[in-house]
């Protein structure tokens, strides 16, 4: 596992170097996504054949535009969250069974249905409500993203 974090901590810290610093929120969450996902494709050989017990381990990483943490997740019996708040946009990237989500639709009271197979992965927006179903030796990586910088400039002769 460890082995595990540290090469997904390098492909995250080349990553976040290529991104353009302007782009925030979910759009860059989701590139994010697409380039750690193609990189640990090539990379990582996953054996959680020896992993006996539970493992969460969290690094977080700060510049002058976002406060991004990372977390590892594995969880050898299944792990069931409920009602769940998100206060920062999240990434969730599942590594290997399946993470099961249910996220509260904003104008209708239905939930949608997520499931995450290996080498996929959701951006959740801040705010969002939503059931997470850790399924039995689930293996993945959870990123928190917090912009600092989101004052918008507005003219005082713009009338919108």
């Amino acid at each position: 596992m460890n082995n595990l974090i540290e090469e997904t901590n390098n492909i995250f810290n080349e990553e976040l170097k290529l991104i353009n610093n302007k782009i925030k929120g979910t759009g860059f969450l989701e590139i994010l996504k697409y380039r750690i996902i193609d990189k640990m494709r090539d990379r990582i050989k996953l054996s959680i054949d020896n992993l006996d017990s539970d493992i969460v381990d969290a690094k977080e990483y700060e510049d002058s535009e976002k406060k991004i943490s990372l977390r590892f997740f594995f969880n050898k019996s299944p792990k069931i969250y409920l009602n769940t708040k998100f206060e920062n946009n999240i990434l969730i990237i599942c590594l290997n069974e399946s993470i099961l989500l249910d996220i509260d639709g904003n104008k209708n009271e239905k939930k949608i249905k997520v499931k995450l197979i290996p080498f996929t992965g959701i951006t959740i927006s801040k705010n969002t409500n939503c059931n997470l179903n850790y399924i039995k030796n689930s293996l993945g990586i959870e990123i928190n993203c917090v912009d600092k910088n989101l004052d918008i400039e507005k003219s005082e002769d713009s009338t919108i």
